[in-house]
């Protein structure tokens, strides 16, 4: 039987009791709305459970609507049928939980409140969209034994997701997301082999990616961010990120975009690439220097240690095709290895090169104000190519070798061994 209907379920008193199965859109178009402490209770429950069917439940208000104090679906479990399902959260709660097992596919769109999914929903394939303003968080245990969670979905919209399970494991394609994930202290995030993710993470936890798509992120909080596999485009400025990045062997971590501008803030440690592409431009304001890995920097991509202040380092081995700067206003020390033919630059504060940039074939210039020398009482420091020397060039090895460079500019040039 086919046709249209709808029930509302309103009100604290108000109850719709199914001792079997609760099918919204069977044959037809359905659509259910529990509003201001409605209950609907059944042994499971179908949203357009029939092809060509089309079923809605709403909680709290329909999505074009104010939004109502939620009611709540008494179900173990809601499966989305082979119709169009969708499931509208649309309430004025901030910490509403709603508590069946999701699965199949379809839509769930959040337009206002907070929902909390305490089931697992990895059995759950379609789309859920968090509109901005709207919060969805995975799991609600505040212990030490939270368990674990799968999304197989993709993610969208602009609001924001929280972690409060143990590990939330993303699967699915969700790289269309453009708002915030939050990981809570102790908790994990964690975007597996197929899956991939946009938006601001911010991360008090871990986020751990170990897909081997790209993902463009932003990233916030005092966390850790660790990149197993794939590549991670670190978008716009994410300074704010004070806590740890481990790049491992085969992951890249490309800071900015092609034609943009990034910042990261975090300190960067492992064994992994580290990338500059053309026409990007990177800025590192926290401690790298104990980055093992390698460092790439395109024809036309400018890398930034350092954005004027007193903080910005850099470890690894280099290939620079296009500008390495150093942007300090204090002293600092890079003891990496120098490779490439492009350009490297000191624009204020004193640098001390310790490793060896001999096979560095382009130009480094040493601005006004500004001081470079190679190494500092040592035997390992030395620097290939020419230099153009505005600021204090100084060579500081305690041994005897050649320098082959052609140094030119006004600025002075000279040799001080030191213990």
């Amino acid at each position: 039987m086919t046709g249209v209907g709808s029930a509302s379920i309103d009100g604290d008193n108000s109850t719709w009791t199914n001792n079997n199965g609760l099918t919204v859109g069977n044959l037809g178009t359905g659509t259910l709305t529990l509003s201001n402490g409605g209950k609907a209770t059944a042994a499971t429950a179908f949203l357009a459970k029939s092809p060509g069917s089309i079923g809605t439940i709403n909680i709290g208000a329909a999505p074009n609507a104010t939004a109502e104090v939620p009611g709540t679906l008494q179900v173990p479990a809601l499966t989305f049928g082979n119709g169009t399902g969708t499931l509208n959260f649309n309430h004025t709660g901030d910490a509403y939980e709603f508590a069946p097992q999701v699965s199949g596919g379809g839509a769930i769109t959040l337009v206002a409140g907070k929902t909390i999914l305490t089931a697992d929903p990895s059995g759950f394939t379609g789309t859920t969209t968090i509109d901005a303003g709207a919060k969805l968080q995975f799991g609600n245990d505040t212990g030490t034994t939270a368990p674990d969670l799968t999304y197989a979905g993709i993610l969208a919209g602009a609001g924001t997701m929280e972690v409060l399970a143990n590990t939330v494991r993303l699967t699915g394609a969700s790289f269309g997301f453009e708002g915030t994930a939050r990981i809570d202290s102790h908790r994990t995030l964690k975007v597996a082999t197929s899956g991939s993710f946009g938006g601001t993470v911010h991360a008090d936890g871990l986020f751990r990616y170990a897909s081997t798509a790209t993902s463009s992120l932003t990233f916030e909080g005092a966390g850790s961010l660790a990149v197993d596999s794939g590549r991670i485009i670190a978008v716009k400025n994410s300074s704010g990120f004070t806590g740890t990045a481990t790049v491992a062997h085969g992951a890249v971590l490309q800071v900015a975009a092609t034609g943009g501008t990034a910042v990261f803030g975090g300190a960067i440690g492992g064994a992994g690439l580290l990338d500059v592409v053309a026409t990007g431009t990177g800025t590192l304001t926290g401690d790298a220097s104990g980055f093992a890995g390698t460092v790439t920097i395109a024809r036309g991509g400018t890398l930034r240690i350092g954005n004027g202040g007193r903080s910005g380092l850099l470890g690894g081995a280099v290939t620079n095709d296009g500008t390495l700067a150093f942007d300090r206003a204090d002293a600092s020390s890079f003891a990496g290895t120098l490779a490439g033919s492009g350009t490297i630059t000191t624009r204020g504060g004193i640098v001390l090169m310790t490793g060896d940039a001999s096979a560095f074939a382009g130009e480094t210039t040493v601005d006004a104000g500004a001081t470079l020398r190679i190494d500092d009482g040592g035997t390992s420091g030395r620097l290939g190519g020419r230099i153009a020397n505005s600021g204090t060039l100084t060579f500081g090895r305690i041994d005897s070798i050649t320098a082959a460079n052609v140094i030119s500019g006004g600025g002075p040039s000279n040799c001080a061994s030191e213990r």
